[in-house]
Parts: structure tokens; sequence; C-alpha cells
């Protein structure tokens, strides 16, 4: 019906397999679209749909794995046969699907000085997919860098008391932070990629 369309959560087929360690876990993914549905959250009557297929998707993903010299390496790689469905009575559109296999990269080494706590960060993102706008194969990559920069600040207020709301002195943690990411210019146009989701968004 038109109102649950325009306002409720639509259905979908998901099937997850996941295995999770230390530093690791990895999952198996099937994503279905059974009634030809939009599957995003609720939307508005002109956000009209687009659906995602994995049929299937194998993620595995390495999450701040100590090394050496107190770098730290994360990352995340995945394999896919991905389609996207459009709503043709609503967008000019035909359905697209393609293979893509995608790494990204990690390396960092935080450290304090002065009570600051510094974490630089060197990595990268690949992508490669079988299926491009024009037909053919393409692949794109981007070298990603930066640095954090954040400072905790810490407070108690043992004074402050309300037996009513039951509060037995605050304390409080005032976290600023300053963050720089920097990114390289991918070597094709994101008008040549076929965009699945947000990993095509480069």
């Amino acid at each position: 019906f038109n109102p649950n369309y325009l306002e409720a959560n639509q259905p979908e087929a998901l099937a997850s397999v996941r295995q999770a360690g230390d530093h690791y876990w990895g999952e198996l993914l099937y994503r279905g679209n059974p009634q030809d549905f939009d599957g995003a959250p609720a939307r508005s009557p002109l956000d009209y749909g687009t659906f995602t297929v994995y049929e299937p998707a194998f993620t595995y993903a390495l999450t701040s794995y100590p090394l050496r010299w107190g770098l730290y390496l994360s990352g995340e790689a995945q394999v896919a046969r991905l389609r996207r469905e459009f709503e043709r009575e609503i967008y000019d559109q035909r359905d697209f699907d393609a293979g893509r296999a995608y790494a990204q990269v990690s390396l960092q080494r935080p450290f304090s000085l002065l009570g600051i706590r510094f974490r630089p960060h060197l990595g990268g993102l690949a992508v490669a997919y079988d299926e491009s706008r024009d037909g053919g194969g393409i692949w794109q990559g981007v070298l990603k860098y930066g640095l954090d920069v954040s400072k905790r600040l810490y407070g108690e207020f043992p004074e402050i008391a309300n037996e009513e709301l039951g509060i037995n002195g605050l304390r409080h943690i005032i976290e600023p932070r300053l963050e720089y990411l920097a990114v390289s210019d991918p070597p094709h146009q994101a008008e040549e990629i076929l965009d699945f989701d947000a990993i095509d968004d480069l």
C-alpha cells in the first residue's frame, strides 16, 4: 500500500554468517530484494528508490593489529557480486550488476607528547570491477593519509548532590579533537564507476 511504502521500512532478505576474533572478523552476507521494494529506511514522497543486492559478499576485516615499534595495522577486503535495482517507473535508469573486489589498509603510529595524543596514519584503497559504465573492466584507487590530534580533560564535582535525582557527585570528560585527512586523486572519474554503496564513492 502506498502509505506503507512511503512511511515504513521495506522488506528485504538477509542471511549472514560471521566469525570474529580478537583482531579480525569475517562475514559471508547475502542480501536480496524479495518483493521488488526499496530496502531503504522510511522516505519522503520524493525519495524513491533503489536497492543493492549482495549475492553474496565475503568481507574480512583486520582491526588495530599491533606490529613492532608501536605501529598498528587495520584493513578490510571484500569480494562480492552486486546488483543495483531501480524503480523504472520513477527513474529512467536500467539495473546494473558487476563483480567487485576491494581492499583498504591503514598503518598508524599513535603517540603522546605533553599530554596530547597524536595519531598519524597512512593507507590506501583499491577497487576493481569487471564491469563499468562503458562496459569493460575498470579499477579505482586512492592514497589516504592524515593526522588526528586529541586531548582528554577530566573533572570531578563531588559537592554536587541531589538525593531525589540520585546524584551523588558529577564527573565530566571533555575531548577536543582535530582531524586532518587527505585523499589523492583517483585515476578515473566517478561517472565511469558503477555505484553500489559507499565503497564506490571515491
